[in-house]
């Protein structure tokens, strides 16, 4: 088992290319672009039992070689996620459900009849990725740059995949928020919590997407050093949960409610008090309230105007093409 984590970011086809070319990446690139053509087929049970324990099974072809590969759902907010992952390199293009043992199958799916599981959508894009040094101080960090291009199919419903991805391989974490944060202040880069996997869920059945995370436990007794993150997590993941959604779907309610989980966020900053010193969420106050005042008026409007709500998703679009 490995733990897997990572940076997912939607881009376009002409950011891709850009990335390709950036200055940071190309003079940090130590292996050069690499091409592989990836074949990726999901399998479930039909009642989607392990989408329900939040994993996701997958074969992979890459060139010649066969990967069958278990993930756990994990943690995934403002694009980045950690979760544990297992790898079994087959000798043929069939699943072998006898590797899914114990150590890593879960628990709650211990009575599931594994003869079951079926192909139910495939991912299949061509990755192009490279090994980016990235120094933090006298800490050598590696991060595993990729450009994927494709698309997700579930029967005869598709979605285009296009994105970004950045992977840990050596140091902190924390290397790859600053990798990113520097690409995006250049380019269109949208933080993306929907895994490929989830959106083959999405295809292969609308009403399978969770729009928003469950909420975060909090008690009477709770630290207030661990209640605000807590607050401030949650509502940043759904906020990026559901823009990914209303970018997909269009639907008037989605954009509401990211609006209102983008408020609820600047409340809980502007009442932190002695949680934290205001200096140090003045950037982050600023950019929400610049946000806020740009969609405050289109959402108040849009509520008693059809065409205003009509209109939205290309404004939506437009500001997604922006950094």
């Amino acid at each position: 088992m490995q733990k897997e984590t990572e940076i997912k970011l939607r881009a376009s086809r002409e950011t891709l290319l850009a990335l390709r070319e950036h200055p940071l990446l190309k003079k940090r690139n130590k292996s050069g672009w690499q091409r592989h053509e990836l074949f990726n087929q999901y399998f479930d049970s039909p009642d989607h039992a392990l989408a329900q324990a939040r994993v996701a099974l997958r074969l992979r072809r890459d060139g010649e070689q066969y990967i069958q590969t278990l993930k756990s759902r994990g943690q995934s907010v403002a694009g980045l996620s950690e979760r544990n992952e297992w790898d079994w390199y087959l000798d043929k293009p069939k699943l072998d459900p006898k590797k899914l043992t114990d150590d890593c199958w879960p628990a709650s799916l211990a009575g599931l009849d594994k003869k079951t599981l079926k192909p139910i959508f495939t991912t299949d894009f061509v990755r192009e990725k490279a090994d980016i040094a990235w120094g933090r101080g006298k800490q050598k960090v590696v991060i595993e740059a990729a450009l994927d291009q494709g698309q997700v199919l579930a029967g005869k419903a598709a979605e285009p995949i296009s994105e970004l991805e950045l992977e840990l391989r050596q140091g902190e974490p924390a290397a790859l928020l600053e990798l990113a944060i520097e690409l995006a202040a250049e380019l269109p880069l949208m933080p993306c919590d929907i895994s490929k996997a989830e959106r083959g869920y999405r295809l292969h059945d609308p009403a399978h997407y969770q729009v928003q995370l469950p909420a975060p436990s909090l008690t009477a007794t709770m630290p207030l050093d661990q209640a605000i993150p807590a607050l401030a997590w949650h509502l940043l993941g759904n906020s990026g949960r559901l823009a990914e959604q209303y970018r997909h779907s269009g639907h008037w309610r989605l954009l509401a409610d990211w609006f209102e989980q983008l408020t609820g966020l600047r409340a809980l900053l502007a009442s932190l008090g002695q949680a934290a010193p205001r200096a140090s969420t003045r950037e982050l106050r600023e950019l929400l309230d610049a946000l806020i005042g740009d969609w405050r008026p289109r959402i108040e409007a849009g509520q008693q105007d059809e065409q205003l709500r009509q209109q939205a998703p290309g404004l939506f679009a437009e500001e997604l093409g922006q950094t």
